[in-house]
């Protein structure tokens, strides 16, 4: 592992020097392989942010990363001020499991406005000494490889990189497209604009930067090869692949925010087992993971999958004391207690959801909706009447701004649904669906309304407009719809049929089809309950 240096200048606007030395030298590690190194961001993830209270005096202490890390070597280093211009970078090796001094490599000497070729003599001296510590032959290994990027646009990603571990999408993109802009042989960068791109929903810018990095892959380290391949794979609906490429990733940056994404697609494809043991090799207080709320939820829905819903309980607990504001850890504890049927609590906590911030995805009424679900399959159908109740006086009660949006008003034609007000239902989707564009969720409810109503036909010519629908980056949803309007209308086998063409188009695991109450025809259907059995881990 290499530990970001020290910074012994007295200077805090050369903070990133100390990174980018850090970095360089890791990028010639993972470029040449003849070492595993431990990836620079699973590095920095476990570093406190600059003038954070952390409680633990060693912790981010280059010391700590290597046992953190489980490495056994250690590069670390320092730099010093060298006049006005300039300043001198010095490295050693240590053997992390005594602190036993290895090797020290001779002080280098760079100009702060022309760090580049110091920090190439630096990366070849400490790749040579590391070499020579396995085998001497290998010292030639440490040639020349990719150039560094200017400090310039190192210092735009940089920034852009804290910006992204705090969740602030739309900036860290800034930042990371000035470092392109500024060195454009400088791809890194690339990768986590379309990482970004995703979190707000913009797949398709996304999708054109992968396809120019596809052109350069022999310029990317097998870490960025394997974030690439999960972006293609994501993107293109392929959920094995994009499995396939967390798993690689994980192996690449073992305890680091990968172990996470490995989760997440290990649930998306219905393994949650693997989710569970992924999550237990983070600690979500810790580095990047310190903020990422949704490892709570997504933690006490593989446990939920499995029906071990008195630890679902105990992690949802956990992520409320985390995070006391957050609507999506509050989530986690309301589906917990539903599926428990601990009707009072449920209603406790849908009322301390009322007071908390809605986001863009989570609100008080989404909550409702959820409890309802979750009540109704596990066989508490007056309180989910209540709680599919309380959704729709909820999204009616909003400011008028609010009220008349049509997101708030998608919310309450879902919480009429639910509660068995279809007419209204009906009325309040005809109105979101115009001829020509329609949300797919929108025009599936259409169709498993007209089922409802027996009236096949209008499900039929609805269930056709959905297979017919010519839209990228649908990933199954459509195709889902159809399967729901299957078996409303009593066809089981083309039903399951859909199910697996949804999953196979990009459809993620869909967790929830237990509770989903347009499946419910499906329940004791042999074929469906081995469609969504959880997969044993492998």
């Amino acid at each position: 592992v290499v530990a970001p240096f020290v910074n012994e200048t007295g200077d805090s606007t050369l903070d990133k020097v100390g990174r980018f030395a850090a970095d360089w030298i890791t990028q010639g590690l993972a470029e040449t392989g003849f070492a595993a190194v431990v990836d620079s961001r699973t590095v920095r993830q476990l570093v406190p942010p600059s003038g954070t209270s952390v409680g633990k005096p060693a912790l981010g202490t280059s010391g700590w990363i290597a046992r953190a890390t489980r490495s056994g070597l250690l590069v670390e280093g320092a730099y010093y001020r060298e006049g006005p211009s300039a300043v001198r970078l010095q490295v050693r090796v240590v053997d992390a499991r005594n602190d036993h001094l290895l090797r020290a490599i001779a002080p280098v000497h760079a100009v702060i406005a022309a760090l580049q070729p110091a920090l190439n003599e630096l990366r070849q001296r400490t790749m040579a000494a590391l070499a020579t510590l396995r085998d001497p032959r290998e010292a030639g290994l440490a040639a020349h490889s990719s150039q560094p990027p200017t400090f310039a646009a190192y210092q735009e990603y940089a920034t852009g990189e804290e910006l992204f571990i705090r969740r602030d999408w739309r900036g860290a993109i800034e930042h990371f497209q000035r470092a392109s802009a500024l060195d454009s042989a400088y791809v890194l960068p690339l990768i986590w604009v379309s990482v970004a791109a995703i979190q707000i929903d913009q797949p398709a810018k996304a999708d054109s930067i992968v396809r120019r990095l596809e052109a350069v892959r022999g310029r990317l380290t097998a870490t960025d090869l394997a974030m690439l391949d999960w972006l293609g794979a994501y993107l293109g609906g392929d959920r094995i692949g994009a499995y396939q490429a967390s798993r690689r990733l994980r192996d690449l940056a073992p305890g680091s925010e990968a172990e996470y994404q490995l989760g997440v697609e290990a649930l998306r494809i219905g393994r949650p087992r693997e989710t569970i043991a992924a999550s237990a090799n983070l600690d979500p207080t810790l580095g990047a993971m310190n903020g990422r709320y949704d490892y709570w939820n997504t933690l006490t829905a593989a446990e939920h999958l499995l029906g071990r819903h008195d630890r679902e309980l105990r992690d949802a607990r956990r992520g409320v004391a985390q995070y006391p504001e957050n609507l999506t850890t509050m989530l986690g504890l309301v589906r917990a207690l539903a599926a428990l049927g601990r009707e009072h609590d449920v209603a406790e906590a849908l009322d301390a959801s009322e007071s908390l911030p809605s986001t863009r995805r989570v609100t008080p009424g989404l909550l409702m909706r959820t409890a309802a679900l979750e009540l109704r399959e596990h066989g508490h159908p007056d309180a989910a009447r209540a709680a599919s109740t309380r959704a729709i006086r909820w999204y009616r009660a909003q400011p008028a701004h609010i009220r008349d949006n049509a997101a708030n008003q998608e919310g309450l034609a879902r919480a009429l649904y639910l509660a068995g007000q279809w007419d209204e239902a009906q009325r309040i989707f005809a109105r979101l669906v115009s001829p020509d564009t329609a949300s797919v969720d929108d025009l599936g409810y259409l169709g498993v309304l007209a089922a409802r109503r027996d009236d096949r036909d209008e499900a039929v010519r609805i269930s056709d407009r959905l297979a017919h629908l010519d839209r990228p980056y649908l990933w199954g949803q459509a195709t889902c719809w159809r399967a729901r309007i299957a078996a409303l209308l009593g066809e089981r086998v083309r039903a399951v049929e859909l199910l697996r063409a949804a999953a196979a188009e990009g459809y993620r695991y869909a967790w929830d089809h237990h509770a989903d109450p347009d499946l419910e025809t499906l329940r004791d259907f042999p074929p469906f309950v081995t469609l969504i059995r959880p997969k044993e881990m492998e």
